[in-house]
């Protein structure tokens, strides 16, 4: 009996037994989860740490310190919560559009 027979043996075997397919997608959500959050947290981190450069550099340029850093910080955190609340935003549109085609009657039926 060749691999490819015992494989199908074993399939069948399986199909048989009633047991569940694996859902390969449930590992790929939470992955698609944590890399989406990961990368919301670096766009935030990045928003700050730029905005506290911009005004670092202002602040040596015009010899204002630390009123530019300071200013320019605030933006930083405000332009990562906004987006932010973006993408979750976004998220909720997905969730609700998803839902309601899950809910509504097929058209083939």
């Amino acid at each position: 009996m060749s691999e490819n027979d015992q494989l199908r043996a074993r399939i069948e075997a399986a199909k048989q037994a009633g047991q569940p397919a694996e859902n390969p997608n449930s590992a790929n959500k939470t992955a698609g989860g944590a890399a989406s959050a990961l990368g919301h947290a670096m766009g935030m981190a990045v928003a700050v740490a730029l905005g506290a450069f911009i005004g670092r550099a202002i602040d040596i340029w015009l010899g204002t310190s630390p009123w530019a850093l300071l200013i320019f910080l605030v933006f930083g955190m405000c332009a990562g919560f906004l987006n932010i609340i973006r993408a979750a935003n976004e998220m909720a549109r997905k969730a609700q559009a998803d839902a309601e085609a899950a809910s509504s009657p097929k058209a083939d039926e």
